[in-house]
């Protein structure tokens, strides 16, 4: 009998030990992947077209859907966010342009310099594809240089580039979107607002798409 309660009690043990391991884990986890909890509720907001004129379009400006993204290019929640711009603006082509607004987070060490060098590609006509590259060798900032991912992106001057990489002059368009993140109290990377209506959290490629078909349909188109 008393074999029998010691392994009962040990076996007691053992589950205990394994919830409290799980508990450990899913808080650990919980933490850098959110797309595992629940979202949190969005809403409209009044003075989105404020984000308008901080942004670099992508697209077509004449689209009558905006996707406005708050985002850092070291975030890799905005990476991750990426491929789901890249997948709705190939379907929606007419429909939809994205609004990218700087805001780069000062915790990311590469994140103000990778602005600068995004808006040094804009000069000369690579801004998107400047992006699209960035993003897609992110761990490499410190390891190559602004200039090799300029050439990626099909930059023709690199001189020029690299002068105006290396400036410390003021981003205007950083400012205005550093600015306006204040105004509409963003506080993470990437926030999204498709039109008026900010996500709570950065939706995936079918809530997007829910929500651009169902705004579509209200325009009629």
């Amino acid at each position: 009998m008393t074999g029998s309660v010691e392994r009962l009690s040990a076996v007691a043990v053992s589950i205990a030990a394994l919830v409290i391991a799980g508990v450990f884990v899913h808080r650990e986890f919980a933490g850098v992947r959110p797309r595992e909890l629940p979202p949190s509720e969005g809403r409209s907001m009044t003075n989105w077209r404020e984000a308008l004129d901080a942004g670099r379009v992508i697209g077509p400006s004449t689209a009558p859907l905006k996707l406005i993204e708050f985002a850092d290019l070291e975030c890799p929640f905005c990476r991750s966010f990426h491929k789901v711009v890249l997948s709705v603006l190939a379907k929606y082509p007419e429909d939809v342009a994205l609004v990218f607004v700087h805001a780069p987070l000062n915790g990311h060490r590469f994140a103000h310099p990778a602005a600068r060098a995004a808006e040094c590609a804009q000069d000369q006509g690579r801004f998107a594809l400047f992006v699209d590259h960035l993003y897609t060798g992110q761990d490499s900032p410190g390891l190559k240089t602004w200039v090799a991912f300029a050439r990626d992106a099909g930059v023709q001057d690199t001189s020029r580039f690299a002068q105006c990489a290396a400036s410390n002059a003021t981003m205007e368009i950083a400012e205005r979107g550093t600015e306006v993140a204040r105004k509409l109290e963003i506080r993470g990377t990437p926030t999204v607002l498709l039109n008026d209506w900010r996500f709570g959290s950065p939706p995936s490629v079918e809530e997007l798409e829910t929500a651009i078909d169902s705004l579509r349909k209200r325009k009629g188109g």
